[in-house]
């Protein structure tokens, strides 16, 4: 499903801890609004940014890998929230939607926001050119008020519902993890639906990089988890994106980075649903 035509990641000569240093800095600058960058040693604008914070093309695809490395650390932020909120005596639903708050500001609701372009674009076009055309607009309509508002409300729904606020804890960070190491792979086996767009941007990740994705988030759910359990909530995600996937490349006519974000809202909330369940 991949395209020929866009761009694969640039090599990188970087090898050991120096290249996973790397990899996290631009990890962390792409999926969420902390101040960083790729550190150097020499302090000089690290290989994969143009000297002034922007990413080249191909930076991210490489360091994509990291992506669940990052989605634990933003859970691991919502978890200490939403544990506080607990000590001080909320309500355990209150404690959820701070912790997917606390999510938002550090991401700057970067995934959230694809959701809400996707199911407008769905919604008011009618075929893929139109749908592209509403999901360029940044002023948010209906649909995608309603995805958001339904989004909102599940994930709190299934966070304040657990048994335990620990429970809880693991259940975001087994979340945010995992919902993001599924994306490397859309991003290296889907098209571009448009030439300009986001995929087309950041290259397609290696086939190593989406392995290191997808054994970081099996581990990472292993030991939030348990063996059956985080065996459990990756091949449930990934099924999930895989439809999700299908679906958006079919309306759409390949993946956008709006695409990508409904990918990610959707396995983070099967992610939860299936805790849930085994409770």
């Amino acid at each position: 499903m991949a395209d020929p035509s866009a761009p694969e990641t640039e090599p990188d000569d970087r090898r050991g801890v120096e290249r996973i240093w790397h990899d996290l800095g631009i990890a962390a600058g792409f999926l969420t609004r902390l101040p960083v960058s790729p550190p150097t040693a020499s302090g000089t604008a690290a290989a994969g940014t143009a000297g002034d914070g922007a990413w080249t093309a191909g930076a991210i695809g490489r360091a994509a890998g990291m992506f669940p490395v990052i989605g634990a650390g933003v859970g691991v932020a919502a978890a200490l929230a939403m544990l506080l909120a607990d000590r001080i005596g909320l309500h355990p639903l209150a404690c959820a939607l701070i912790a997917i708050g606390v999510q938002m500001a550090i991401t700057g609701a970067l995934h959230e926001d694809g959701l809400a372009d996707l199911a407008d674009g769905l919604g008011g076009g009618r075929d893929a050119a139109s749908r592209l055309a509403i999901m360029r607009d940044s002023r948010i309509g209906t649909y995608g008020a309603l995805a958001l508002i339904v989004s909102v409300a599940l994930k709190a729904t299934l966070l304040s519902q657990l048994s335990s606020i620990e429970t809880a804890a693991g259940a975001l960070v087994s979340a945010a993890a995992v919902s993001r190491g599924v994306l490397p792979a859309v991003m290296r086996w889907t098209k571009p639906a448009r030439a300009d767009g986001l995929l087309v941007g950041v290259g397609r990740p290696d086939p190593p990089a989406v392995s290191v994705a997808i054994a970081g988030s099996l581990i990472i759910a292993v030991i939030a988890q348990g063996l059956g359990l985080g065996i459990a909530v990756c091949v449930i995600a990934a099924g999930g994106a895989i439809a999700v996937t299908v679906f958006v490349v079919r309306a759409l006519g390949g993946m956008t980075g709006d695409g990508l974000g409904a990918v990610q809202q959707k396995a983070e909330l099967l992610v939860l649903a299936t805790i849930a369940a085994a409770e």
